[in-house]
């Protein structure tokens, strides 16, 4: 019928080597990955800045005022 789940031994959990890069690796990553996210900001900001020029541009031209 149904399936059981197996559960984690937490003492096992605990003894498990995670391995991780050198140190300056790991600090280039992280500064890699912060431009990345501020670049995808950025480009998020000036997308909405576009949308909001489209539409007033498009107002002004349909309304007359331009």
């Amino acid at each position: 019928m149904g399936s059981r789940r197996q559960r984690v031994n937490v003492d096992n959990l605990l003894a498990t080597r995670v391995p991780l890069p050198p140190m300056p690796q790991q600090e280039l990553l992280g500064r890699t990955l912060s431009t990345v996210v501020r670049s995808r900001d950025l480009g998020a900001s000036r997308e909405a800045k576009l949308r909001t020029l489209r539409s007033r541009l498009l107002d002004a031209a349909f309304g007359g005022s331009l």
